[in-house]
């Protein structure tokens, strides 16, 4: 991968496109996405975390992945220091811009990103972090960006437990049940457009159209006691093509 080096105020010049997660700052230059780690406020990442974030794209810029996973191009360093990598700007439309779409362009999207998974398990990824801010879509197509989050060979999810705080994931091991885990409730978030942590307060999903549905809510609450697997995908989305919520 190529390296650019940039000065701190060469920020300035960009573009700003989120400045709303607590690990990074998203900028846009010239059709590429700038990815910059925070080295304050929320994140603070080691040195060790930026060498093993590193050593991850340096990977996945060698592996033979579908066009639908947004790779990074270059490593960026400011004053000498690793803090980012670009992307192709890909569409400035994610998953959640599909929010209150129709059950059927909803269910093409989340087949495609089931199949996404499918792909990067095949590989040995974990992505760890699915989410519905990770999902870009342009005509039609779901891609999966923010790969630097993924668990690849010796390199971990970073700060899993802070990047996914909630005490059901805390019960879970880091590995490919994690990422079915967390696509099972991008579904409901899909369905229900309950923002995410409310999903895991049952009294606010028991008063929605979810828990009034017998079988959406077994199926949260399957989810919920982790019993997760290809099946209980395929479950979520028979009970939504049938359109019965």
């Amino acid at each position: 991968m190529k390296i650019i080096n940039l000065k701190e105020k060469d920020l300035n010049r960009f573009i700003l496109l989120s400045d709303k997660s607590y690990e990074s700052i998203v900028y846009l230059c010239r059709n590429k996405v700038f990815k910059i780690f925070r080295r304050e406020k929320f994140a603070q990442y080691t040195s060790q975390e930026l060498i093993n974030k590193q050593a991850k794209l340096l990977l996945l810029n060698d592996m033979d992945l579908d066009e639908r996973f947004v790779k990074g191009k270059e490593l960026i360093f400011i004053n000498n220091e690793f803090c980012g990598y670009t992307m192709d700007f890909i569409s400035f439309e994610t998953l959640d811009d599909f929010l209150f779409k129709n059950n059927r362009i909803k269910v093409n999207l989340l087949k495609q990103i089931k199949n996404i998974i499918k792909e990067a398990h095949q590989k040995g990824i974990i992505l760890g972090d699915i989410n519905s801010n990770n999902f870009i879509i342009k005509n039609g197509l779901a891609y999966i960006c923010d790969l630097d989050n993924c668990t690849l060979e010796n390199y971990k999810t970073d700060r899993f437990n802070i990047c996914l705080t909630n005490n059901y994931l805390r019960k879970k091991e880091l590995n490919q049940n994690i990422d079915l885990y967390l696509f099972n409730i991008l579904i409901i978030y899909m369905i229900t457009k309950i923002v995410p942590p409310s999903l895991f307060n049952s009294n606010i999903i028991k008063n929605s159209i979810f828990g009034k549905n017998q079988l959406l809510w077994e199926f949260y609450v399957k989810t919920l006691n982790l019993e997760v697997d290809n099946t209980l995908t395929d479950e979520a989305f028979k009970i939504l093509e049938k359109k019965r919520i």
